[in-house]
C-alpha cells in the first residue's frame, strides 16, 4: 500500500502518541495514534489520512497521550487523555476535541507518559517577563525569569 499523501507547505511537525503537522496557512493536521481519540470521536481506529483539527495555529506539541496547540491569538488548546491532569483544564476527563485552556501563551511542550504526561507552557508576562507553568505529573510547578 502506498504511503498516504501529506498536505503541502509544512512548517512544523510533532510526534508522540499522535503525529501532527502544521501548514504555513495555520491549519493543523493530525494522524491519531492507533486506538486513540485525539483527532475526532468518529475517526477510524487506524487513521492513515490526516484529519484537519484546527486553524490559525502557530505551534503544536504531541505528548504521549495528548496534544497541545497554540493559536495566533496566544490561546492554548489541549485534547487527548487526561488521567494525570495533563490537559490543564482542571479535570481528569479526557477530551476528543480541542478545548481552550489558557491565553497569552508563547510556546508549549507536551510531555511523555513517564512521568504521566506533564505539560509545560511559556506564557508571555507583563513587562517582557516569561513565566513557565506546568501541570499533570511533573517534579516542578512554576518558575519565572526576567
Amino acid at each position: 500500500e502506498p504511503p498516504a499523501p501529506v498536505p503541502d507547505q509544512i512548517v512544523s511537525v510533532s510526534c508522540g502518541g499522535s503525529a501532527a503537522l502544521l501548514q504555513s496557512d495555520g491549519s493543523l493536521w493530525i494522524w491519531e495514534r492507533e486506538g486513540g481519540r485525539q483527532a475526532e470521536e468518529d475517526a477510524p481506529e487506524e487513521n492513515s489520512q490526516p484529519v484537519r483539527v484546527m486553524e490559525r495555529v502557530i505551534a503544536v506539541s504531541c505528548g504521549g497521550s495528548h496534544t497541545a496547540a497554540v493559536q495566533s491569538d496566544g490561546s492554548l488548546w489541549t485534547w487527548g487523555e487526561n488521567d494525570s491532569g495533563q490537559l490543564g483544564n482542571g479535570s481528569r476527563e479526557s477530551a476528543s476535541q480541542p478545548g481552550k485552556v489558557l491565553d497569552g501563551v508563547a510556546a508549549v511542550s507536551a510531555g511523555t507518559p513517564l512521568p504521566p504526561s506533564s505539560k509545560i507552557t511559556a506564557p508571555s508576562g507583563p513587562g517582557g517577563t516569561t513565566a513557565m507553568a506546568s501541570w499533570g505529573r511533573a517534579p516542578w510547578r512554576r518558575a519565572s525569569s526576567r
